[in-house]
């Protein structure tokens, strides 16, 4: 997404294309860091939060169909 955005977007030098990346990859990781913390932490402090991730994971990435994720 970060590449389709930048094609719209006027040439940008190379240090202003690098802090978009590390901005995007941080947004990423912070979205992601407690579903997977819960995923990986099973245990009865993430019980039900993990089981609800888990689908909403499968959902995502089409995990239980088969099919390829949609983008």
């Amino acid at each position: 997404e970060l590449n389709r955005a930048l094609a719209k977007m006027p040439p940008i030098d190379p240090a202003a294309r690098q802090q978009l990346e590390e901005m995007t990859r941080r947004i990423v990781n912070k979205l992601l860091h407690d579903p997977v913390e819960a995923l990986k932490h099973g245990d009865s402090t993430h019980g039900l939060a993990a089981e609800r991730y888990l689908h909403a994971m499968e959902k995502m990435f089409h995990l239980d169909s088969g099919e390829p994720p949609t983008q």
